[in-house]
């Protein structure tokens, strides 16, 4: 365990006021949880609910251009936009603020992944070459990792990722729904030791991004991959590579 020094990546942190859970993560408490868990780089989204969407997402930008190479920003807003509305938004996260994924938070907004509204995510997705995150686990029927099956399929060269993996009560359908396709990839926060060592050992390392959703889950996170015996590569390609290559970062 000593020798693993290699960069981690955190894909899954949200930056500003959440109206839902009543949760303001801001950048000093960001900074400091990423200093003090050896966290180098973090993919961020505004929180669930938000005054001004626009203003928030806007202050991932200006923490990613202060710190460049360090944060990434994920597009979280309402499916519930209309088609034009929706792939402007996209234009604008991605042009102007470098913007490297979407989301699509079926929980706070409702939306299962298999709904007409969720289809505009995936068309945006498609043409700007970006993977999709699903909200899963907490929300169901809407949060079913099961659902995401469906338009995984449909779309084959959109990469889909299981934000929480089914968070514990759904893991093994978010495991089933990632052998079943081979573009869905598993974020692995809120999940157990043992539902992490069968992910590892079932779906394989290649497929699992380490993520933690709260700057205070960050090294309960980190401890459970370290007690499930990882050789040195799987253990980097959790942490750091899968995120790397899914979102394409620099």
């Amino acid at each position: 365990m000593e020798g693993r020094k290699k960069m981690i990546i955190d894909a899954h942190m949200h930056l500003g006021e959440d109206l839902m859970f009543n949760s303001n993560d801001n950048e000093e408490d960001i900074l400091r949880y990423m200093d003090e868990n050896n966290v180098g780089g973090c993919i961020l989204q505004t929180g669930l609910i938000t005054c001004d969407s626009k203003k928030a997402n806007e202050r991932i930008y200006q923490l990613s251009k202060k710190y460049p190479g360090k944060f990434w920003g994920i597009l979280a807003i309402s499916p519930y936009l209309n088609e034009e509305e929706y792939q402007n938004y996209v234009k604008w996260a991605v042009n102007d603020l470098g913007f490297v994924g979407l989301k699509l938070h079926t929980y706070a907004f409702c939306c299962p992944p298999t709904s007409p509204q969720a289809q505009k995510i995936y068309s945006a997705a498609e043409m700007f070459n970006l993977p999709v995150m699903v909200h899963t686990g907490n929300g169901i029927p809407a949060a079913l990792p099961s659902l995401v099956l469906t338009p995984a399929k449909e779309h084959p060269n959109v990469k889909f990722i299981l934000a929480h993996s089914g968070n514990t009560m759904y893991a093994q359908e978010a495991l089933i729904t990632a052998q079943e396709c081979h573009n869905v990839y598993l974020e692995t926060s809120w999940t157990t030791v043992m539902d992490k060592k069968k992910f590892v050992d079932q779906l394989g390392c290649e497929r699992l991004m380490f993520g933690t959703d709260l700057p205070e889950n960050c090294s309960v996170e980190i401890f459970k991959y370290k007690i499930i015996d990882l050789d040195e590569y799987q253990f980097n390609q959790i942490m750091y590579n899968t995120a790397k290559t899914v979102f394409n970062l620099k």
